[in-house]
């Protein structure tokens, strides 16, 4: 009987540790909880970051690659507007930040 789990998960309690036995073809695998609570939190952290990229950093991204496109070229001449372009440069790099993220399953604690 396997309860609520598919029919090729036996879960199994011994200790600290969490035993799956995957029986799927000659596969066996054995994982500790801290495995569980690490893959776990790496999925958390891809669909918070999934949510970031959809719902701030596509936005912010197109607004500063518009602003972008329309100061860089002032960059050439005026020396004082650099910093305010490698900002926005920055802007435009945010979407890919936050993907790689949600594809690692990282924090996105570090932007």
């Amino acid at each position: 009987n396997t309860g609520s789990y598919p029919i090729n998960w036996t879960p199994a309690a011994f200790g600290r540790d969490i035993v799956v036995l995957f029986t799927k073809g000659l596969k066996v695998s054995r994982l500790s909880t801290s495995h569980f609570i690490i893959m776990a939190l790496q999925w958390l952290w891809s669909v918070i970051c999934f949510f970031l990229l959809i719902l701030i950093a596509w936005p912010l991204g197109f607004i500063a690659a518009f602003f972008y496109c329309l100061l860089s070229p002032f960059g050439a001449c005026c020396m004082c507007i650099k910093p305010v372009i490698d900002f926005l440069h920055k802007g435009v790099q945010l979407p890919y930040t936050v993907a790689s993220y949600m594809v690692q399953g990282k924090s996105c604690g570090s932007l």
